[in-house]
């Protein structure tokens, strides 16, 4: 058996860096070798590969070495071998992983038109004179949609596993004239998304199990209605769709929203992001009112009957508000159940609700407690878990004694939510400082329960106001000496105990009127002129 070879300066596309390529027996792998760089480290089971492709397209006579697998989303490409490497690794291919090594003619003209096509390995390909132009994996693909009639653009997933130093391709646009020659001639920009959307599997063939009407959604803003199927939900607005799929969505949050107008709002994470322009949404909240109702014709009984879905029809039909059934269907298809705000905090509240107003950067808000994180929701909507958080701390300014700030640090971020309202200052402090997820974070705690213990005696005390109004009411006691008006400190010297310390204040009030008035007779009077004739 001939020796594992290894390569060295090979990329790894879509990683950053250089490193060393080697093929085994058992799997193939790579391991990045610069020092300035994170030590990134894959490999994949030669059992796995169904095919191989060498690609004379690095210039500079570097080759790229790419692998299609099994279980594997899109390809897999390695840069930067020698064109005398492809005999050695041809051989190796064939007698360790029974693959044929494939070589692809690589257009060099340097056009940036050509046609398209759809290849069995579900990638999008623009050749050039019938050599590869520019290929693409539709399946890492997140939303096909067409701009005017002739533009048609993909938006690519987030690689979760990506490091800020990493190179991916997020979005790209194609200009697709009708006519051409080619797989594409004669199709127009709709019916090319459409053919990209089935190899993506981001297409829906079908009537919809469920249609719901004027949802609004906070970010990408704006009123959308929703088309349930099996396998995905379509978000339609007046000017793009979204497609989700329901395997994408990784947890459901429903919020009782305070106001005058009773709403709810189900909020969505996803695990791949809604791209809008240059944003990226990973949060989709959705606003709906508590009076608003569904009909039973939006969810056709003969498409759940054909789906044999019609028992879980019946389940979802038993209340007809809007936010019950959405919420539902959401929880049947994505096997995620919606999770509630905790209620300790809702006890705890003086408002008793689950949720502070507060601002986020420039916007106001609401921010809901729930047992293992924090969601504040307006734009963008943030969720912060409490084990990833490395600090919290309570601000406070002389300057505003009726407000706080409360700021959460993780990994060197720092959130900072403002203008919180002093009554809710003791609610958050017990149950965050109660939470195991946060013990030992809290900065300053010991400060932070002695101004809660200051602000109740505060509250407990009464006011000067008050003392004033209770001495009034009181029967003037026998022998009571008046208050000393040189002191200057009598509600310091103030006892409950004694009723003498203050004046009796229509006394006050009388003798300063006589006092006035006595001035205002001992004061010469003035003549007044008399008016010529």
């Amino acid at each position: 058996m001939a020796d594992a070879p290894l390569f060295r300066n090979i990329a790894f596309l879509g990683k950053a860096g250089t490193g060393a390529f080697k093929l085994g027996a058992q799997q193939f792998g790579w391991k990045c070798t610069e020092k300035s760089l994170p030590e990134t480290v894959f490999a994949e089971a030669g059992s796995n590969v169904v095919s191989a492709e060498w690609q004379p397209v690095c210039g500079g006579g570097k080759c790229l070495l790419k692998f299609t697998c099994k279980g594997v989303a899109g390809s897999i490409r390695f840069a930067g071998f020698a064109e005398t490497d492809r005999a050695s690794i041809k051989v190796y291919l064939q007698s360790n992983y029974n693959v044929e090594l494939k070589e692809q003619a690589v257009s060099i003209a340097g056009w940036s038109w050509g046609d398209w096509q759809l290849s069995d390995d579900a990638s999008l390909k623009v050749t050039i004179d019938g050599k590869l132009g520019m290929e693409l994996d539709v399946s890492e693909l997140s939303q096909v949609t067409t701009v005017g009639k002739t533009d048609l653009n993909l938006e690519f997933q987030d690689d979760t596993a990506a490091q800020p130093q990493d190179e991916v391709l997020q979005s790209i646009r194609f200009f697709v004239p009708s006519g051409t020659n080619g797989e594409g001639a004669g199709n127009t920009t709709e019916e090319l998304k459409e053919k990209i959307q089935r190899a993506a599997q981001l297409s829906v063939s079908g009537d919809s199990l469920a249609q719901i009407r004027d949802v609004t959604i906070v970010a990408p803003r704006g009123k959308h209605d929703l088309e349930f199927y099996p396998k995905v939900v379509k978000v339609r607005g007046k000017t793009l769709s979204y497609t989700i799929k329901y395997d994408s969505i990784s947890r459901l949050f429903l919020l009782d929203m305070p106001g005058a107008i009773a709403q709810k709002m189900l909020v969505l994470g996803l695990s791949v992001p809604l791209r809008h322009g240059n944003q990226s949404h990973a949060l989709l909240g959705m606003l709906m009112e508590t009076s608003s109702t569904v009909d039973e014709s939006q969810l056709p009984e003969d498409v759940w009957t054909s789906s044999g879905l019609v028992e879980s029809r019946n389940g979802i039909l038993e209340a007809r508000q809007t936010y019950v059934v959405v919420t539902k269907l959401f929880k049947e298809f994505s096997k995620q159940a919606p999770v509630s705000p905790a209620d300790g905090f809702k006890a705890a509240n003086p408002y008793k609700i689950a949720s502070i107003e507060c601002s986020y950067k420039t916007q106001r808000g609401h921010m809901f407690f729930f047992k293992k994180s924090v969601l504040w929701v307006s734009k963008p909507i943030t969720w912060l878990t409490y084990k990833n958080i490395s600090s919290v701390e309570f601000s406070e300014s002389t300057l505003r004694t009726s407000t706080f700030d409360l700021v959460f640090n993780m990994k060197g971020t720092k959130f900072e939510f403002m203008q919180i309202e002093q009554k809710v200052y003791e609610a958050v402090l017990k149950f965050l400082s109660e939470n195991d997820d946060l013990k030992g974070k809290i900065v300053n705690l010991d400060m932070a329960e002695k101004r809660v213990k200051a602000m109740n005696r505060r509250q407990a005390e009464p006011t000067v106001a008050g003392q004033r109004a209770a001495a009034a009411r009181r029967p003037a006691a026998t022998g009571s000496k008046p208050a000393s008006k040189e002191d200057g400190s009598e509600d310091e010297d103030y006892n409950e105990d004694e009723d003498g310390d203050f004046e009796d204040e229509d006394a006050s009030e009388a003798e300063e009127e006589d006092e006035e008035d006595a001035e205002s007779d001992e004061a010469p009077k003035k003549k007044r002129p008399r008016r010529g004739k």
